[in-house]
């Protein structure tokens, strides 16, 4: 019955050590160099729009629908000047 166990311990060891070794070094790695992928292939779109999103972020949704309005407003005066 001991040997049994002490396969079981052994066995569980190594599968401690792989999930370890993959969660700390692979998908770390992995991690970085997709973000480095991801970073040049968008042309560093995270740090070319952060005024963009902070204009976002202190924008009111008030004044936003009243923007959407006034333009969907001159969308369809323009429609109706070119039907004419």
């Amino acid at each position: 019955m001991n040997g049994i166990f002490s396969a079981e311990s052994l066995l569980n060891q190594i599968i401690i050590s792989c999930n370890d070794f993959l969660w700390t070094y692979i998908l770390t790695g992995g991690l970085v160099i997709c973000a480095l992928w991801f970073t040049f292939k968008t042309r560093f779109v995270q740090f070319r729009m952060v005024g963009e999103m902070f204009r976002l972020l202190t924008d009111s949704a008030v004044s936003t629908v009243e923007e959407q309005v006034q333009e969907t407003r001159k969308n369809k005066a323009i429609v109706r000047q070119k039907n004419i």
